[in-house]
């Protein structure tokens, strides 16, 4: 995974970096920035408080290739004396992530389901009374062979089935099709990766469940319900979840529930913290290998 860090000097050059992300469908990008109602004086008051810095992941080097081309068409024509803006880039290596594949797994029980991976078959429910998952597409993240796939199911199973569901950072789309089959009658999955999408899809169709896939990070407002989703669920590496979880308490219904994993227990106590400053209390924890499935909720219901 590599992260670009970008900082901006000014008011101008924050509002258009946000503008850009959010057109290339990195809206999750946090950034310490203007919004569109605020005055340049609030915008000083900012700028004694911190350089802004906004944080952006890709876990694929061609993606970051492609994002300097774009990048650079799109401030070929822009005043330079106007825009601030610099970044780093940092690979990020986890060889504990890497560990806690199961690549020769092909079938995965949890629970209440069996998943297949890579099978063609269509899904079906079994005499042991679990439901039958495939993952017929699985270039993208979340076949259920990762610790942290299973601990993230082995969390939904637990909690009471509510109507509406959101996975963010969806892979193969593998936790929303589940959420289908629990009994969620509005499901929506989102990845910014059009591969992904793509996969989610195809995976979707193979376990004929309703749901609905967004191409981007977070639900547009026409998406999302008035009082929020029951349910969010975000599978994603801890620099991307720490980034969204402002986020994840505008969209949860006060009374939901948060469901986090992506993260090894070593990581806890800075994503706990990170929950914590955001208005969220741990419900319960499970352990899969030591990659850990977070149930949160709201301290104030």
């Amino acid at each position: 995974m590599i992260e670009l860090s970008f900082k901006v000097g000014n008011a101008w050059s924050a509002q258009w970096l946000q503008d850009y992300l959010s057109q290339e469908g990195l809206g999750w990008a946090e950034a310490h920035e203007l919004t569109k109602d605020q005055s340049l004086d609030e915008w000083e008051i900012l700028e004694a408080q911190m350089r802004p810095q906004i944080l952006v992941y890709f876990s694929e080097p061609s993606q970051l290739e492609t994002f300097r081309q774009c990048w650079l068409e799109a401030t070929a024509t822009l005043d330079t004396g106007q825009l601030d803006i610099s970044w780093q880039e940092r690979e990020i290596r986890d060889q504990i992530w890497q560990q806690a594949w199961q690549p020769e797994q092909t079938q995965i029980e949890s629970e209440c389901f069996r998943i297949d991976i890579g099978s063609d078959e269509q899904a079906t429910t079994f005499q042991s009374g679990k439901e039958r998952i495939v993952m017929r597409a699985v270039k993208a993240f979340g076949s259920g062979q990762h610790a942290t796939t299973l601990a993230s199911l082995r969390v939904l199973e637990r909690l009471p089935v509510g109507r509406t569901f959101l996975d963010v950072g969806t892979g193969t789309g593998i936790l929303a099709i589940a959420a289908a089959k629990l009994g969620y009658t509005d499901v929506l999955a989102t990845d910014i990766e059009a591969t992904a999408c793509q996969d989610a899809e195809i995976n979707r169709s193979a376990n004929q469940v309703a749901m609905s896939i967004y191409e981007g990070s977070l639900p547009p407002l026409e998406r999302t319900p008035p009082d929020g989703f029951d349910v969010i669920v975000c599978n994603i590496l801890p620099p991307v979840v720490n980034q969204l979880i402002v986020d994840f308490r505008r969209l949860l219904h006060p009374e939901g529930a948060l469901v986090l994993a992506g993260f090894h227990e070593a990581n806890l106590t800075a994503v706990l913290s990170d929950c914590e400053q955001h208005g969220f209390i741990l419900q319960e924890q499970i352990d899969e290998r030591g990659w850990l499935g977070l149930h949160l909720r709201l301290t104030c219901q």
